[in-house]
């Protein structure tokens, strides 16, 4: 009876080992895919003047990324199959993606009116 019970018990860990394995590569490949996003709106978005085209096309993929991020970043969080190591890394990822979101696309920019009033105000002639 216990030789039944025992595999059963091996093709459960099996399947975890294989989800781990399947994690693994794409919390890899997601951080790659992060780095590369990170370093095009750095060259793309600071470094040029960047076209309307160039600037959606950053927010939608910075955008993309922090939610698939988000998700993947759960599943290696879970503390009975996940892995905290990898959680670790990938939240370092999200949070420079969240910076990166906050820095080039919260809409928090003040109108030129807002800022001649600010400005005046700082600087009174």
């Amino acid at each position: 009876m216990e030789s039944v019970a025992t595999s059963r018990a091996t093709p459960g860990k099996a399947y975890l080992a294989k989800l781990e394995e399947i994690s693994c590569h794409a919390t890899e490949s997601l951080m790659k895919c992060c780095d590369e996003i990170l370093d095009s709106c750095r060259r793309e978005l600071v470094l040029k003047s960047p076209t309307d085209q160039s600037y959606k096309e950053h927010k939608v993929a910075v955008r993309a990324l922090l939610k698939y991020g988000g998700m993947i970043n759960f599943f290696l969080s879970d503390p009975e199959s996940g892995n905290p190591s990898l959680a670790a890394a990938m939240k370092i990822r999200l949070d420079q993606l969240h910076e990166a979101w906050l820095s080039f696309f919260a809409d928090d920019r003040m109108t030129e009116k807002e800022a001649d009033e600010f400005l005046a105000g700082v600087f009174p002639e």
